[in-house]
């Protein structure tokens, strides 16, 4: 699987007697990922608002520790799974991330005006419709072959993204070059928005099939989290997408 929070090593996590709460479903996990949203836009309004009014000490303190503990807990909820606390933690990762978007959108809107937020989020729910309508109506099936292929570009993004950082230090012209302006920059930045957005259907048929085989009704909150990752990557590439086209 490309998200790392979507293996196959849930199904046994959550393959566990269920205490009369029921089994987890498609529309519990789609309505558990909307409320995680909301804490997240919630929480990212409390930073970017920060920013905004000059308080951007404290913004870029409760970013760093937000983008910390965020990508820390995220490892012990994927590796631990710990079926229990899953609700809690889901909220607090939601919270902890929207502190760090939160602040990231409030810079770039300084930057490049208002825009680039209001078409970043219109452009990743409209992503995330058509991605789960493409696989609804089973147009985009994810297939062994598919997953392989989306884990495999995920793979390669990612290398992209280390090997840009650690060039950074050494020349800055090779990360300026990918991902600063130019046509290259943007063509790097549209195909990375085509990978993570079918991502989306790994997410939903990791989703459906947890629905299918019954697992523990907290795997909404797990589900939903899991989402939650591809959603926020979807948004942060659209974002830097659209602040490259104000930008010329």
């Amino acid at each position: 699987m490309s998200n790392p929070a979507l293996k196959n090593e849930c199904i046994d996590a959550y393959s566990i007697p269920l205490d009369g709460s029921g089994p987890s479903t498609v529309s519990g996990t789609m309505g558990k990922t909307v409320v995680l949203l909301a804490i997240l836009a919630a929480a990212g309004s409390y930073t970017y608002n920060l920013i905004l009014n000059n308080f951007s000490d404290k913004a870029m303190m409760l970013m760093t520790a937000g983008l910390i503990g965020a990508f820390v807990l995220s490892l012990f909820m994927i590796y631990k799974k710990p079926v229990a606390q899953m609700p809690l933690l889901s909220i607090c990762y939601a919270a902890l991330e929207g502190l760090s978007v939160g602040g990231l959108t409030a810079m770039y809107t300084s930057s490049f005006g208002d825009s680039v937020a209001i078409n970043a989020v219109l452009a990743t729910l409209i992503t995330l419709c058509s991605m789960f309508f493409l696989y609804s109506a089973k147009i985009i099936r994810c297939t062994e072959k598919f997953m392989a292929t989306v884990c495999v570009a995920t793979l390669g993004v990612a290398a992209l993204y280390l090997v840009s950082f650690i060039s950074s230090f050494f020349s800055p012209n090779i990360a300026n070059f990918l991902f600063s302006g130019g046509s290259t920059a943007l063509v790097v930045n549209i195909v990375i928005c085509i990978i993570a957005a079918l991502n989306f259907i790994i997410d939903f048929h990791f989703i459906e099939q947890a629905a299918n085989v019954g697992l523990h009704k907290n795997f909404e909150w797990y589900g939903a989290f899991s989402l939650l990752i591809t959603i926020v990557w979807v948004y942060i590439e659209f974002l830097k997408l659209f602040a490259r086209r104000n930008s010329k």
